[in-house]
């Protein structure tokens, strides 16, 4: 494990940008669950 510390933040750095996106897409996704649940309920 001590030899992959340093590696951590380099992948981190390296695959933030991805990590941002991926979130984004879940965030959008989960409002696009949320509206279809409410229109749903009140109709």
């Amino acid at each position: 494990m001590r030899l992959l510390l340093p590696y951590v933040p380099i992948t981190l750095v390296m695959s933030q940008n991805h990590i941002t996106m991926a979130l984004s897409m879940v965030v959008q996704l989960n409002y696009r669950l949320i509206d279809c649940f409410n229109i749903n309920q009140t109709n």
